[in-house]
């Protein structure tokens, strides 16, 4: 089983609390297995791919959708090549407009022509941005609002009271604090883990 890494998403501007990578390309290898307390969102528009969420394995190709729950280990793999983009979205955007992560399991897979149109509009809103546009950040929002509303509405259930939202949940935590607690530092080139 690989390595999962505790990724930290620094949003840099307050207003935009997402991070949108447009071309994610994984041909013939895996992405860095990776977990995050966010909610993320892959979109794929070219080939074929599988992606690993906790123990499930979700087979992704284009036009589809594939949702990483909060505190999920999950990483993309293909023998061939799949292209996607990729959105992260902090979950206190989601809070602030009523929707609590903690408390929905969004389905992992999702093909449908409405939340393909809602990528395909967060795609073309990160796309025409541009720092100096107000105008642009209101339009992120709103498209990313509305992808999530639509999962909200159609593709997503709420966890039962002292459900957790995967298996491996505890495996993430525990990775979390031993990161919290440890760092790494090089000395002469060698890497070396210290306590704070």
């Amino acid at each position: 089983m690989p390595t999962f890494t505790y990724e930290i998403h620094d949003m840099n501007v307050p207003l935009l609390p997402f991070r949108f990578r447009p071309l994610m390309d994984v041909t013939g290898r895996r992405s860095l297995p990776n977990w995050h307390e966010e909610t993320e969102i892959l979109y794929s528009f070219k080939g074929v791919g599988n992606v690993r969420l906790g123990g499930e394995n979700v087979s992704f190709q284009k036009g589809d959708t594939v949702v990483v729950n909060t505190r999920i280990p999950h990483l993309v793999e293909s023998e061939t090549s799949v292209q996607y983009c990729c959105l992260i979205v902090k979950n206190s955007f989601l809070t602030e407009n009523g929707i609590d992560p903690a408390t929905l399991r969004f389905e992992a897979k999702i093909h449908e022509n409405r939340v393909q149109d809602a990528m395909e509009a967060v795609r073309n809103t990160f796309s025409a941005y541009t720092p100096e546009s107000f105008d642009g950040i209101l339009q992120i929002r709103s498209a990313v609002l509305n992808l999530f509303s639509l999962l909200c509405k159609y593709h997503a259930s709420p966890l039962e009271k002292g459900e957790k939202t995967d298996e491996t949940e505890e495996k993430p935590k525990s990775a979390k604090r031993y990161h919290e607690r440890y760092y790494l530092r090089y000395d002469g080139g060698k890497r070396s883990r210290t306590m704070d």
